[in-house]
């Protein structure tokens, strides 16, 4: 079974701000499933995108890891 979390969990889990997570799902950069009226997020994914360094800001060639 996949395993689901939520937004703010992985802000939390990230460090990232939480209305910069909201735009990078919105705008499809993190993938997410709709479940009801909210969006999720797999573990596995975030897994795999942590371990590969996380969030690259281009503009300032910073990542950003827990």
């Amino acid at each position: 079974m996949t395993k689901l979390i939520t937004i703010p969990k992985f802000a939390r889990a990230t460090g990232l701000p939480y209305r910069l997570c909201l735009q990078l799902v919105g705008s499809g950069q993190i993938p997410s499933v709709p479940v009801g009226g909210r969006h999720r997020i797999d573990v596995r994914w975030v897994e795999q995108w942590l371990s590969a360094g996380g969030y690259r800001n281009d503009r300032q060639g910073t990542t950003a890891k827990q």
